[in-house]
């Protein structure tokens, strides 16, 4: 479900920044935007009811990633070496929370 939520939660972000670009406004793609961001809203309850935050927390960062990879193939932003750095060090930081974090059986 966090996978779901983040892939819609980015997908939502980049629309939104799509649809805002200052030369061609689109009011009816902005409003998409912040709906599909509503609608994905909910998973995270239900995600969270079902397992605990130090495993949930992490996977939700995938959103970040999908945004980095968003960036420049529909915004055209360059990415640098910084970018792909900073990332890595999200999934590297992900993989160790999902690892050694609580597996929901303790108190």
């Amino acid at each position: 479900l966090m996978i779901i939520r983040a892939m819609a939660q980015a997908t939502a972000e980049n629309i939104q920044r799509y649809a805002q670009r200052p030369e061609r406004p689109q009011r009816m793609l902005n409003l998409a935007g912040v709906a599909l961001g509503m609608i994905s809203a909910p998973l995270d309850a239900v995600a969270y009811s079902v397992a605990p935050q130090s495993m949930l927390a992490p996977v939700g960062m995938v959103g970040m990633l999908f945004s980095l990879m968003a960036a420049q193939r529909v915004h055209g932003d360059a990415l640098a070496l910084k970018d792909v750095l900073t990332a890595s060090a999200v999934i590297v930081g992900a993989m160790i929370c999902l690892r050694y974090g609580a597996d929901g059986e303790s108190g």
